[in-house]
């Protein structure tokens, strides 16, 4: 184990604490929401299957030997479920609830995070749901502990929380755990407001999440004739071919790791907003990766056009990649850039 994350320090610490006994040689275990920073002493690749959304850290998982799958099952297979639980309210009770569905009778469920991602909060949510509850606290993390028995169990409509759903304020299909899931994010509406209506050919949305921007170019410019969605998050690419299942062969989804690469090549444009955290913390080669990615892509004469924060300095590799850097808009915390290969 990495010592240095406190999340598995937290939870080596529960597991050898007697509040955590064992569950037994052999027990089948699942993990939720875990990246390519553990090993074989919380999480014996022989028995355990790991969910992963992200296509990174899938495929970090899946170099270490694990199983992985890109959503939870839906049957009582396994004698523990180990959930690295998000902050988001909604997406943290559908994991709880997936997981405990997932659990056999007498298995248990346990949950960990930082206590300013939710952490705190989650042995207030559990008991309010009736459920009694071990708990343990660790490198400014909390672990809770529930045996699953027929006398109680999670509010049954916690497992509807992860449904995707037409959320009302944007018209678009959406779940909670992606970007912006309940609203436009102001980065994008501002793209959208400026984005050429000349683009045309093959292009791509790169980190399309739900699709927003990638609805706003297919619905302006005509003479796109296929737009691919490239996301991490294999939820958002769900979601995007969603919002996009009227357009036929005009779109297709990608479940892409981008700054790996994004096994494209030849584009005639790319749209973006990239993203420039890595959890809750500021990441700007992040959002470096993707313009380097992007150069990568397209064509010779080829387009991009992207949104980001103004703070974040991305012109000193705009200007080093592309042969010609417009700024489209400036103002408040945005720029706009369009930008020629």
């Amino acid at each position: 184990m990495k010592n240095e994350n406190p999340i598995l320090v937290a939870l080596s610490h529960g597991l050898k604490s007697d509040l955590f006994p064992s569950a037994g040689p052999g027990a089948a275990v699942l993990a939720i929401g875990f990246d390519g920073d553990v090993d074989d002493s919380l999480f014996p690749a022989s028995v355990t299957t790991m969910v992963q959304y992200w296509a990174g850290p899938a495929a970090r998982l899946r170099a270490l030997g694990y199983a992985v799958r890109g959503d939870v099952p839906a049957d009582a297979a396994f004698d523990r479920v180990i959930i690295h639980t998000p902050k988001q309210m909604d997406e943290m009770q559908y994991l709880l609830a997936a997981g405990w569905r997932a659990l056999r009778p007498g298995g248990d469920l346990i949950a960990v995070a930082a206590n300013d991602a939710g952490g705190a909060r989650l042995g207030p949510v559990l008991r309010d749901a009736g459920l009694n509850i071990s708990e343990s606290s660790k490198a400014k993390c909390r672990v809770v502990r529930v045996i699953k028995n027929d006398d109680v169990s999670v509010p049954p409509d916690w497992l509807a929380h992860g449904d995707f759903r037409v959320h009302p304020d944007t018209g678009m299909t959406t779940c909670p755990g992606l970007f912006s899931w309940d609203r436009v994010d102001a980065g994008s509406a501002l793209l959208r407001d400026h984005l050429p209506a000349d683009l045309s050919g093959v292009g791509a949305d790169f980190g399309c999440g739900y699709g927003f921007l990638s609805r706003t170019v297919l619905d302006r410019c005509a003479h796109v004739t296929c737009l691919h969605g490239l996301d991490a998050d294999s939820r958002a690419v769900a979601a995007a071919g969603a919002n996009m299942q009227s357009d036929g062969p005009r779109f297709c989804g990608h479940h892409v790791d981008i700054p790996s690469g994004s096994g494209l090549t030849g584009l005639d444009f790319i749209v973006m907003n990239p993203p420039f955290h890595t959890g809750a913390r500021e990441s700007h080669d992040l959002g470096r990766a993707f313009i380097a990615r992007a150069h990568e892509a397209l064509r010779k004469g080829g387009t991009l056009v992207m949104v980001a924060n103004a703070h974040l300095g991305y012109e000193a590799d705009l200007l080093r990649l592309f042969s010609a850097v417009n700024k489209l808009y400036e103002g408040g915390v945005f720029k706009i850039y369009q930008c020629v290969k």
